[in-house]
């Protein structure tokens, strides 16, 4: 019998050999790539899908000596650990300046007359230990997307980062279920 908490090989979208044909890097659950961003590349794009629950760490990272890197992690809390590992060798480049996003489980709370969408206290846990692995580096931007793990029927959740390089103009945005974000 497969351990549920395996990496997942396929996802249930279909769409991994797709996107594998079209030049894109899969990152299936509980695991993580990171790869250099080239100048003059025709750029990159990381791909995860199945996210119900999960923490998504994405990244933008770059050295003083022009090089850079982007990452991308899909793990379980059960697996924070290792996510905290991959995140740590990113760091142990000795990154200079970096942009990290975390997509992580919430809870809609009522504020006055609306509801807002807030991590939860499981969340807000994993937020922390992950925003202190990157204490050590010089400029950074953190940015925590809480989002709902009430899945619609037939509803997907996907996740695409994008990144191209040009000389030393960067372009990188994240699109996911519920919105764009460029970084």
């Amino acid at each position: 019998m497969k351990n549920f908490y395996e990496p997942l090989k396929e996802t249930n979208l279909g769409a991994e050999k797709q996107f594998q044909k079209e030049g894109r890097e899969v990152i299936g659950m509980n695991q993580s790539k990171t790869v250099e961003v080239v100048p003059e590349g025709k750029g990159i794009e990381l791909f995860t899908a199945g996210t119900n629950g999960c923490n998504l760490v994405i990244v933008m990272a770059k050295k003083d000596s022009g090089e850079v890197f982007a990452h991308l992690s899909h793990f379980d809390s059960i697996h924070l650990a290792e996510q905290i590992t991959e995140l740590q060798k990113l760091i142990d480049k000795k990154i200079d300046n970096l942009s990290l996003t975390i997509i992580t489980p919430g809870d809609y709370v009522k504020k006055g007359e609306r509801y807002v969408m807030e991590t939860t206290p499981d969340s807000q846990k994993v937020t922390e230990e992950i925003s202190a692995i990157v204490e050590s580096v010089k400029e950074k931007t953190i940015k925590v997307l809480p989002y709902s793990t009430m899945l619609s029927a037939g509803e997907t959740r996907e996740t695409r980062f994008r990144i191209s390089r040009k000389k030393d103009k960067i372009s990188a945005q994240i699109v996911w279920w519920d919105g764009t974000e460029t970084l």
